[in-house]
């Protein structure tokens, strides 16, 4: 089994070395047979730089560089052009909010258990989660929606820890128009109502990092557009 984890980084700065050293280990540790794919977004710091060294330092480090920013857009440009002899495709938040430890279930669940996409969920019986009462509330708050508007069955669609199976990526992936953070949503979304994926949620340990900012605003407000678009492509490609 051949893995792709790609690391969607801005501005990652001086950690990026260290937490990639530490999720390299680990990787290696569980003896998983892998390419570590460091996507820099955009930067303005020497996030790519470091990425760059990295390649230099470790034999299954890559690296791109984008000039446009957004997670999706960095996730899709490593997804996008993955080689076919990976299995299966993942990635994690740059900054491993999502305790790492949960990467080896997150897999098994693919590749032993049968499903078409694993994700890590901050929301599930067992999730141990530290985070700000306001981020949590909206959190549950766009899952509430996403329940409501699509019936969907899983239990966090934020959580940046997922894996899905290569060849059912490159089914969907003409679909996925979403550059910034809603591509989760639209992943998902589009994967379990219109491809029938299975998907199974896997809680996590999850910490919100203290450099970690957003504008509240402008989240919600992209959210809410995001979720309005998505509901009319279902809605036309349920009726085609």
């Amino acid at each position: 089994m051949k893995l792709l984890v790609t690391i969607p980084a801005r501005n990652e700065g001086e950690e990026l070395k260290k937490k990639m050293a530490r999720l390299y280990n680990y990787l290696i540790s569980k003896k998983f047979d892998f390419t570590l794919e460091i996507v820099d977004s955009a930067s303005n710091d020497n996030t790519y730089l470091i990425a760059k060294g990295l390649t230099k330092e470790y034999a299954n480090i890559n690296c791109i560089s984008l000039k446009k920013k957004g997670k999706w857009r960095a996730i899709k440009a490593s997804w996008n052009k993955a080689d076919k002899k990976y299995d299966i495709i993942s990635f994690m938040d740059a900054d491993l909010a999502t305790d790492i430890t949960y990467f080896p279930k997150l897999i098994k669940v693919i590749n032993e258990d049968g499903y078409d996409i694993a994700i890590g969920s901050r929301y599930s019986v067992g999730s141990k989660t530290k985070r700000t009462f306001l981020r949590n509330l909206i959190g549950k708050g766009f899952i509430f929606l996403q329940k409501i508007l699509f019936n969907t069955s899983y239990k966090d669609s934020q959580c940046g820890f997922k894996a899905i199976k290569h060849d059912k990526y490159n089914l969907i992936k003409k679909h996925l128009k979403n550059n910034e953070f809603g591509g989760d949503m639209e992943l998902l979304i589009i994967s379990e109502k219109i491809y029938k994926y299975k998907i199974k949620s896997i809680p996590v340990a999850w910490e919100e990092q203290k450099n970690t900012t957003i504008n509240f605003c402008k989240t919600i407000t992209s959210f809410l557009k995001d979720l309005w678009v998505l509901f009319w492509f279902i809605k036309i490609k349920k009726n085609e």
